[in-house]
C-alpha cells in the first residue's frame, strides 16, 4: 500500500506541513519553534500524545471531521486562541473554542493562549480529559458538580492559580496539577 499510515517527525527549521491525504494517524512532530503552517487532511483519524506540543508558530487550526481521537496535549503549548472543529465531525466539537467530545461530557483541549483568564466549564462535563489544560495560559477554572474525572496532568505546567474540586470527583489522575507554580 502506497499510503503513508504513520509519520513521525522532528525538524527546526520546518516552517509549512500539509500531511498527505490518507495519513490516519500523526506524532512526533513536537517541538518544531518555526511550524506556522498546518494543514491536516480529511481522512485523518488520530493525533497522538504531544504530537504537535511546543510548536508556539502554530496559532490557529482546523480539526477535520474524520478526527476521532486527539489529547490535550497534542497541540499544548502551541499559541492557538480557539480551536477550530469541523462541524460535520461526528466525535468532537467546539465550544468557544475549547474541544469537547460531541455529546459534551468530555473536555478534550484548552488552547493554551486562550485569550480569557477566566472559563467555566459547562455542566454537561463529567471529565477532564489528559493533558487538557497542558501548558494554558489560563488561571481561573471553574467545575461544574457534574464533574467525576480529572485525567492525568489534566492542568499540568499550566498557569491555574486556584481551584475547587467538586465533591462527586472521584478519581484525580497522575500528576494532574504537577508543576503549577502558581497554584495556591
Amino acid at each position: 500500500h502506497q499510503y503513508v499510515q504513520h509519520v513521525v517527525v522532528v525538524v527546526e527549521s520546518l516552517k509549512t506541513l500539509v500531511l498527505p491525504e490518507g495519513l490516519k494517524i500523526v506524532g512526533g512532530f513536537c517541538a518544531c519553534p518555526n511550524l506556522t503552517d498546518l494543514v491536516l487532511p480529511e481522512g485523518l483519524v488520530e493525533i497522538e500524545d504531544r504530537a504537535f506540543c511546543g510548536c508556539e508558530g502554530i496559532t490557529h487550526l482546523h480539526i477535520p471531521k474524520s478526527v476521532e481521537s486527539l489529547l490535550g496535549s497534542s497541540f499544548a503549548g502551541c499559541r492557538i486562541k480557539a480551536y477550530d472543529v469541523d462541524k460535520e465531525n461526528p466525535y468532537l466539537t467546539s465550544v468557544d473554542g475549547v474541544i469537547y467530545t460531541k455529546d459534551l461530557s468530555k473536555l478534550v483541549a484548552f488552547p493554551s493562549d486562550y485569550p480569557c483568564k477566566e472559563y467555566v466549564v459547562p455542566e454537561t462535563t463529567k471529565i477532564i480529559g489528559y493533558g487538557a489544560f497542558l501548558f494554558s495560559k489560563i488561571e481561573h477554572v471553574e467545575l461544574p458538580l457534574s464533574l467525576v474525572t480529572i485525567e492525568s496532568e489534566a492542568f499540568c505546567d499550566s498557569n491555574i492559580v486556584s481551584i475547587d474540586v467538586p465533591r462527586r470527583v472521584r478519581k484525580i489522575g497522575y500528576r494532574a496539577f504537577a508543576c503549577c507554580q502558581n497554584l495556591r
